[in-house]
């Protein structure tokens, strides 16, 4: 909705057929006519993680489990993979935003690792900071994001609430 999209993968073959605008997901109803009428437009899939003019980078990885001393959990590597690869260019007062499921006390966690990513390539980075977990299931994706149900958003403060949450409410019908 008048967003210019840049898409990051490590799946070469994968933004290859992005851009080609091909039906990458079969399963979900209307993302083949999005690809078609954005693809080489508004839409860029690329495997570059260079993200320096992007005013909002959203992470949406899956988080694995893992089992550890007898114990089940999250294993936050793929999030912390991208949350360091886009901070070493990520602009200053871009607003990082998290959707994968994730636990208590891992939004700080990412954010001190993208800092400390910033600096060591010579950035900075204003730290502005949501989760706006994913809240989608196989098969009807677009529809829940668009009207099934209301974004919930967290944020690191008020400015990056309410830009993240004016980001949301241009694509979901039941809001923030």
């Amino acid at each position: 909705k008048g967003f210019d999209v840049l898409g990051i993968d490590v799946n070469a073959d994968l933004v290859h057929r992005i851009n080609a605008a091909e039906n990458v997901l079969p399963q979900e109803p209307g993302v083949h006519e999005l690809l078609k009428s954005h693809s080489g437009k508004n839409l860029l899939a690329t495997t570059e993680a260079d993200v320096t003019d992007r005013d909002a980078v959203i992470i949406l990885v899956p988080t694995l489990i893992h089992e550890k001393d007898g114990k089940v959990e999250p294993d936050l590597e793929a999030v912390l993979n991208v949350a360091r690869a886009t901070g070493r260019t990520l602009a200053t007062d871009a607003v990082l935003i998290t959707e994968s499921t994730m636990p208590p006390g891992a939004s700080e966690r990412i954010g001190a690792e993208v800092a400390l990513t910033a600096k060591a390539a010579g950035r900075t980075w204003s730290a502005s900071l949501a989760h706006a977990p994913e809240r989608t299931s196989s098969g009807s994706a677009l529809r829940d994001i668009q009207e099934r149900y209301p974004k919930i958003i967290g944020a690191s403060d008020v400015r990056t609430l309410d830009r993240v949450a004016e980001l949301y409410a241009s694509i979901n019908a039941k809001g923030v």
